[in-house]
């Protein structure tokens, strides 16, 4: 099973997961590490 759907009770928390993932990736693309995403609150 897909993990982010085993974590998930429904669409809308899906929908969320999606989110912050696509945030916290686009956010490394442009070169902001885990430290400063932990800072940010997004990790």
């Amino acid at each position: 099973m897909n993990p982010t759907l085993a974590i998930c009770e429904n669409e809308g928390e899906v929908a969320e997961e999606v989110r912050i993932t696509v945030f916290h990736e686009v956010a490394h693309y442009f070169g902001i590490d885990d430290e400063e995403l932990r800072e940010l609150g997004w990790s």
